[in-house]
């Protein structure tokens, strides 16, 4: 009977121990407790769907995977919906409730376990060869300057007061790989803070910019290419996100 007793007792500690963990979570990360204990789904609108499971963002292919997850699905950065997600092989659909039928709908972002915040910024056209962070980092392409494209985002990245501005410059698209070059990086009080991609292999472009986290700080998606064919090229998307003060890849992809 007293082994009986000590062993009730032992089962009460470990799940009162357990609560407080899950509480505790909730609390310090300001975030539902069930998000705690389920993956997390990012919908990249009909461009990619991850998975965020012990920390880490994968991708899926088994979209029956999200069915019956509810959303909060963003279809501009101002407008956001509670609902469910469906696709088919080439469009995103969605419905509020369960009991509705889906409807074709053009979905910028949407995550399950919470919210995101999208910030507004706009996407700006500038000539290379005028920009002196762009030539510095370019010394050995001054020949062809002209062939280089870029394009600036003026936004506060990590939340520090301070207007960064992101660059990205490239020579490359499905019709050019040879002798190219792309790179983006962070301008902050008139010095380049990070170098993020240096290749002479792929070429990017700005998918999104988003905080997942609530923390203040932005992470960056981008859309990764690479030429397959006579102008044809291959895709897939990358997540960044700030670590030690640095942006890192935490979700890369390969094609």
């Amino acid at each position: 009977m007293k082994d009986s007793k000590r062993t009730i007792i032992i089962i009460i500690i470990v799940a009162t121990i357990c609560i407080l963990y899950l509480l505790i979570a909730m609390l310090l990360n300001n975030k539902d407790i069930m998000a705690t204990v389920r993956p997390t789904y990012l919908v990249g609108g009909n461009d990619f769907v991850w998975k965020k499971e012990n920390g880490k963002w994968k991708d899926i292919n088994d979209f029956s995977e999200i069915n019956n997850i509810k959303f909060n699905i963003y279809y501009n950065s101002s407008s956001k919906r509670n609902g469910y997600i469906g696709f088919d092989r080439t469009n995103i659909y969605t419905k509020e409730d369960k009991d509705k039928s889906y409807k074709k709908r053009n979905v910028m972002i949407a995550i399950s376990n919470g919210s995101l915040t999208l910030p507004v910024y706009e996407v700006s056209d500038f000539v290379v060869g005028d920009n002196e962070f762009a030539l510095s980092l370019l010394n050995n392409f001054y020949f062809n300057l002209n062939l280089f494209k870029g394009k600036e985002v003026n936004l506060d990245l990590d939340d520090n007061g301070v207007e960064d501005t992101l660059y990205l410059v490239s020579n490359l698209d499905e019709n050019n790989t040879n002798g190219g070059v792309s790179k983006l990086f962070i301008v902050e009080n008139n010095e380049v803070k990070q170098v993020l991609i240096d290749t002479g292999v792929y070429w990017y472009e700005l998918k999104s910019i988003v905080d997942l986290d609530d923390d203040g700080k932005y992470e960056i998606i981008l859309k990764k290419m690479v030429k397959t064919g006579e102008g044809a090229y291959d895709k897939c998307y990358e997540l960044y996100s700030l670590v030690n003060g640095k942006y890192k890849a935490v979700k890369k992809c390969n094609i």
